[in-house]
This record gives C-alpha cells, structure tokens and sequence, in this order.
C-alpha cells in the first residue's frame, strides 16, 4: 500500500508541476499532454510562418523547461509534418 501512495504522489506532484506549461505556448500551438510525454500541434500553410512558429514554440519550451530545472532532450524530439501534395515540404 505504501508504494501505491508514494507512486500516487510523485504523479501528483508531477502533473502540478507541469500544469503551467500550456501557458507558455498559447497562440502559437495546441499543446496536448499525455502522462509524461508532450506534443505540440503547429499549424500553418506557409513553411516559412511555420518554421519560424516551430522555433518559436521550441524557444519558448526549452526556456521553461530550464526555469524549472528540467531539460528538453533534443535526441529524442522528433517532429512529423501532414501535408497536401500541393504545399511544400518544410526543410
């Protein structure tokens, strides 16, 4: 019982830790949280307003993650792109 408590707790503290996170990116994406795993949807026809959305979002990210002495592990963040056949592809 004591391990489900603790457990429990960690959990706890992590979510209300975590919980002003969406501030920091409001207007520029959607962020969409999931256990201990983050997402943020970016969207914009023009791969230049994109990327610079992108980099935004990612500058803005990085910084809260060190304010809150945490770190954004650039090896494991990946990034997919949805697009039409007629719009171009984000390089």
């Amino acid at each position: 019982m004591e391990y489900h408590t603790v457990r429990f707790s960690a959990l706890y503290f992590f979510l209300l830790y975590i919980n002003d996170l969406p501030t920091v990116i409001t207007g520029s994406a959607k962020l969409v949280l999931y256990a201990d795993d983050n997402s943020f949807i970016i969207t914009n026809p023009s791969p230049i307003e994109f990327a610079d959305k992108l980099n935004k979002v990612f500058t803005n990210v990085n910084e809260w993650f060190r304010n809150n002495l945490l770190f954004l592990n650039f090896n494991k963040t990946t990034y997919s792109q949805f697009r039409t056949n007629n719009s171009q592809k984000l390089r």
